[in-house]
């Protein structure tokens, strides 16, 4: 009875001990594959950045042209009343990048 007390305990380890294993593998792969999904994540992100970043920078781009078009606009209706008669000042590029330069331009503009 001791003997048949031994092999059941035995097997009993022996299936707890496989069950362990084939736990702490299939943790093992969804650790693997978690990080793959992390790695993915971040470079997806990190795309998701210098595409907003890229976007910005045209808009940015975008509105200094609409600015030296208004302007353009402004001149040629007040040569056109008679209101001015020589060229607009040139404005520097880098005055344009700054969103507060372009909003105290505008202002100045009215």
């Amino acid at each position: 009875m001791a003997k048949n007390n031994i092999e059941r305990y035995l097997l009993l380890e022996n299936k707890s001990r496989i069950e362990l294993e084939a736990e702490v593998k299939s943790l093992k792969l969804n650790i693997k594959t978690l990080k793959k999904e992390l790695t993915l994540a971040q470079k997806a992100s990190s795309v998701d950045k210098i595409q907003n970043l890229s976007l910005e920078a045209k808009v940015r781009e975008l509105e200094g042209k609409l600015d030296d078009l208004e302007l353009e606009r402004t001149y040629h209706d007040l040569d056109a009343v008679g209101g001015v008669i020589e060229e607009p000042a040139q404005i520097n590029t880098s005055v344009i990048d700054d969103p507060k330069e372009i909003d105290s331009l505008r202002l100045e503009l009215k």
